[in-house]
């Protein structure tokens, strides 16, 4: 069975960092995915390293994962340089301190008009320096870990580079370092026009899938907002019973990216990713 994970934004707006690794302990998750930064839970860097260094301790059963976050896209050399260096020694040390091994990974929010209009953004803005320069990174970044069993996994994410299935392909097929792929977020992909159906998108990236978010949506016209992972408009049945067809073994972060009760989420989300998992029609 996968491991299953809980998304920090189940309790980051709480911003109790203990109480989200004891409540997802208590509905028994595996482990948590958490942000490179504090900054989320009000936690100046130093002390939020120490305080997660804390918490594992006190919850060594708990994995963690973290959402790294470099910008890639800029002209200057100089400041992507120094993104690179900052993440690979933040992987670096959450492997050393806190056994992490996967890491979900951005490379520079590319946006030139309204942010929700997905489809003019991202990879559809993307000029080929911009996949070079990306590549280049990566492929760096890769090269220092390699040594290390860890693995970056580039989040499917509208207004980025890596937001469909082509694109995510095409910057993948430019980095020469194979400990770098993909997190599967089909509920990103849902929202873009040019994302296309969760058979295309597993069927494109699935020997390059390292993580998965799943997660649920109702769109309606141009509007959208999260639900829990049974109530919204993608098929989380079909999604799960296609991992399992291609033999996906990697972890799967549930997330519920909305406002509300994300307690009774939490429970019912796992609940029902468990249950999925067991179908004798899978």
């Amino acid at each position: 069975m996968n491991k299953v994970y809980m998304h920090i934004n189940y309790w980051e707006k709480k911003g109790e960092l203990e109480r989200t690794f004891k409540l997802a302990s208590m509905n028994g998750y595996n482990g948590i995915e958490l942000r490179m930064s504090g900054k989320s839970v009000g936690l100046e860097e130093s002390v939020y390293r120490k305080e997660l260094c804390r918490l594992k301790d006190k919850y060594p059963q708990m994995e963690l994962v973290f959402g790294c976050m470099a910008n890639f896209m800029v002209e200057d050399k100089t400041a992507r340089k120094k993104d690179e260096k900052d993440v690979i020694d933040f992987i670096l040390w959450a492997n050393k301190k806190l056994n992490t091994n996967v890491f979900n990974f951005f490379t520079g929010v590319l946006t030139s008009t309204d942010y929700v209009k997905f489809d003019l953004n991202g990879s559809a803005m993307a000029t080929e320096k911009q996949y070079a320069q990306a590549a280049a990174h990566l492929t760096s970044i890769g090269d220092a870990i390699k040594d290390k069993g860890i693995k970056i996994a580039l989040e499917s994410h509208n207004c980025y580079i890596h937001d469909v299935p082509d694109a995510i392909c095409k910057l993948l097929d430019m980095v020469e370092a194979d400990n770098v792929g993909v997190n599967l977020d089909y509920g990103n992909i849902f929202l873009n026009k040019h994302g296309g159906s969760l058979e295309n998108a597993v069927e494109k990236l699935k020997s390059r899938i390292f993580y998965v978010h799943l997660k649920n949506i109702i769109k309606i016209a141009d509007s959208f907002y999260g639900t829990t992972l049974a109530d919204g408009m993608i098929d989380n049945f079909q999604f799960i019973s296609l991992l399992k067809e291609i033999g996906y073994e990697y972890p799967v972060c549930l997330e519920f990216p909305a406002q509300g009760d994300h307690f009774s989420s939490a429970q019912r989300d796992i609940a029902y990713f468990k249950n999925v998992l067991k179908s004798t029609w899978i």
